[in-house]
C-alpha cells in the first residue's frame, strides 16, 4: 500500500513498539510497515541502528534469550556504556534526519528493553539502564504490549510463566499510558492493534486543521531538571535546549553569596549542555493549565515552594526569552490569596512612584495569575534598601493614609526576594499581603529585619542603631519616613507591633526558626517583649 504523497512530505513519526516476548512486537512492526508505506518509506529498526561496530551479529529469533550468565561489573558496565552511545547516536542524528526527511521509523524494544529485561543483554540489574533512560528524546509514540502469561508463553515458551508476567508488570509500572505511551492487549487481533496505533492522533495528525491536544500533553512530557535534587524547595529547570536552560534558571533570584555563586555554577553547566547528563523529571502537575494558555512553542521552568500546591512557573520561548510569569494554587487558601493579589496589583499599582513599578496582571483565573515577565538584575548586597526606593515606599504609604484614621498602604512582604532590580529602576512583586490600612513603617521595619534575620544583614548591632537615628539603616528609616510624612524617630515605637503582627506569617521551615530568633532577640534589645 502506498502512501499518501501529501502525507510523505510531512515530518515523519518515531514508533517504538516493546513488550514481553510473544507479545507480537515483530508482527505488529510488519503490519504497520505496510500500512505506512512499505520499506521503502519506513526505516524498520531492531534495538538499534548501530552506528558503532558490533562484536557479533546475531540473526533470526534469540531462543534462550536468560541462557547465558551475566557479565561481571566491570563488563557489563562497558557493555551498558557502548550501547548507550550507540543508541544515542542512532536517536539524536539517524532518527531525526529520517523524520525531517519524511520517512517514518519504527523500532522493536528500544532502550527501555534493557530495563525490563536486564538477562537478555548480560546485564547484571536495571538500575543503571533506568536512569539512562531519561537522557534519550522520547519517540511519537511508544506502544507497549502486554498480555495474560500463559498466552505468552503459548506463542514463545522462551521463558517461564513467572518471568513473563514479572516483565509486563515492570512495562506496566516503568511505562504509565500517558500522551506519548500507548498500551494495548496483546491479545487482540492483530489488525485491531494496527488500527489502534493509526488512529493515536500523535501518528494521524492534527484533524481539521486543530493542532491535536497531544501536541500539547507532549511538551510536558519533556524532562526537567531538579535543582536541588532534595528538599522541599526546588526548582525544575529545562534540560534541553541549552538556551532554555540557561533562561530558565531566571525562575530563582539568588540573594546570598553562596546563592549566587550556586546559580552561576548552575549557568554555566546549562551553558554548555551540561543538564543533558542530569537525571530528568517530569514537569509539575501545575504547569498543565499554564502550557494550555501559553504559545505552542513555549517551555517553562518551575518552582515549587514550601506551601504543598503553590507553584511560580517561567514561561518562555525556546530561546530562552522569558514570556510570563505565573502564580499557580491548588488549596483554598492558595486560591484566597491569588484573587487578593490580583485586585491588589490593580488597585496599588498607580500609587507607585519612581523608581518603583509592579508587573501588569496578564490573565487571571481561579487557579492561576499570569503577570508580565520582570527582566531583573543580579545585585550584590540584596539586603540593602536604596534610599530612593525606601523614598517610594514611604510616598506609597502615603498614598493611602485617609484623615482620622492610622495607616496607610503596604505591600505587607517588602522583603529582599519580592524587590527586583531592572534597568528601569525596581519592580516590586508578590502582592498577596498588600493593604489599605497598613500600620506604619511595616514596610520598611520588614525589608530590615528579614534581611537581618535572613541574610545576616544589617546586623542586630547596626538594626538598633538605625532605630536610634545612626548609621545607613537610619539614613533608609529617614528616606522613607520623609516620603510618608512620619517623624522616623516613631519607627522604633512602632518595631513591637511589627514584630508581632509579622512573626504571625512567617513560612514553616528553617527560615520560620531563624526569623522567630531574630525577632525575639529585638524584642529583648529595644527592653523587652511589646505591650
Amino acid at each position: 500500500m502506498r502512501r499518501d504523497p501529501a502525507r510523505a512530505a510531512a515530518r515523519g513519526r518515531s514508533i517504538v513498539i516493546v513488550g514481553p516476548d510473544g507479545a507480537g512486537k515483530s508482527a505488529l512492526a510488519g503490519a504497520l510497515i505496510d500500512r505506512l508505506g512499505g520499506p521503502e518509506h519506513v526505516v524498520h529498526v531492531h534495538l538499534r541502528s548501530p552506528i558503532l561496530p558490533r562484536r557479533t551479529r546475531h540473526t533470526g529469533p534469540v531462543t534462550e534469550p536468560h541462557a547465558r550468565p551475566p557479565y561481571g561489573t566491570i563488563t557489563a558496565a562497558a557493555k551498558t556504556a557502548w550501547l548507550f552511545a550507540d543508541m544515542q547516536a542512532m536517536w539524536r542524528i539517524v532518527v531525526p534526519w529520517t523524520l525531517r526527511a519524511g520517512r517514518d521509523v519504527v523500532v522493536e524494544r528500544g532502550w527501555w528493553d534493557l530495563a525490563v529485561d536486564p538477562r537478555r543483554y548480560r546485564l547484571r540489574g536495571p538500575d543503571a539502564a533506568r536512569r539512562l533512560a531519561t537522557l534519550f528524546p522520547s519517540p511519537s509514540l511508544e506502544v507497549i504490549l502486554t498480555g495474560p502469561a500463559r498466552i505468552l508463553a503459548e506463542r514463545k515458551p522462551e521463558l517461564p510463566l513467572e518471568e513473563i508476567d514479572r516483565q509486563s508488570r515492570a512495562w506496566r509500572s516503568l511505562r504509565p499510558a500517558g500522551p506519548g505511551v500507548l498500551h494495548l492487549d496483546a491479545d487482540r487481533p492483530i489488525e485491531e492493534l494496527v488500527e489502534a496505533v493509526l488512529g493515536h492522533p500523535v501518528v494521524r495528525g492534527p484533524v481539521d486543521g486543530v493542532v491535536s491536544a497531544v501536541r500539547l500533553d507532549r511538551r510536558l512530557e519533556d524532562r526537567w531538571v531538579r535543582l536541588p535534587p532534595v528538599g522541599t524547595t526546588s526548582w525544575h529547570i529545562p534540560r534541553t535546549p541549552r538556551a532554555a536552560a540557561v533562561g530558565g534558571l531566571r525562575v530563582y533570584h539568588p540573594m546570598t553569596l553562596r546563592g549566587g555563586l550556586a546559580w552561576g555554577l548552575a549557568r554555566a553547566v546549562a551553558l554548555v549542555g551540561g543538564f543533558w547528563l542530569l537525571p530528568g523529571h517530569d514537569a509539575d502537575d501545575a504547569v498543565a493549565p499554564i502550557a494550555a494558555s501559553s504559545p505552542p512553542d513555549s517551555t517553562f521552568a518551575v518552582a515549587v515552594g514550601r506551601r504543598p500546591g503553590r507553584t511560580t512557573v517561567l514561561v518562555m520561548d525556546r530561546g530562552g526569552h522569558a514570556i510570563a510569569l505565573a502564580k499557580t494554587a491548588t488549596d483554598d487558601g492558595g486560591r484566597s490569596r491569588l484573587a487578593h493579589e490580583a485586585s491588589a496589583g490593580d488597585r496599588f499599582r498607580d500609587a507607585l512612584t519612581a523608581p518603583l513599578s509592579s508587573p501588569r496582571v496578564l490573565s487571571r483565573g481561579e487557579d492561576m495569575l499570569v503577570f508580565e515577565a520582570v527582566d531583573w538584575i543580579a545585585r550584590r548586597n540584596a539586603w540593602r534598601l536604596p534610599e530612593e526606593v525606601a523614598a517610594a515606599i514611604g510616598r506609597f504609604y502615603r498614598a493611602g493614609v485617609r484623615p482620622g484614621l492610622e495607616g496607610g498602604f503596604t505591600h505587607g512582604d517588602l522583603a529582599p526576594w519580592n524587590l527586583l532590580r531592572t534597568r528601569e529602576g525596581w519592580a516590586l512583586i508578590d502582592w498577596a499581603d498588600a493593604r489599605a490600612d497598613g500600620p506604619p513603617f511595616y514596610d520598611v521595619l520588614h525589608h530590615l529585619v528579614q534581611s537581618h534575620a535572613l541574610l545576616g544583614r544589617p546586623t542586630q548591632t547596626e538594626l538598633i542603631e538605625g532605630l536610634a537615628g545612626r548609621g545607613e539603616v537610619a539614613k533608609v528609616i529617614e528616606a522613607y519616613a520623609k516620603g510618608a510624612g512620619l517623624d522616623p524617630a516613631d519607627a522604633i515605637r512602632h518595631l513591637p507591633r511589627y514584630l508581632d503582627t509579622s512573626e504571625r506569617w512567617l513560612l514553616p521551615g528553617p527560615d520560620r526558626v531563624r526569623g522567630e530568633a531574630a525577632r525575639a532577640d529585638l524584642r529583648s534589645a529595644i527592653g523587652g517583649p511589646a505591650a
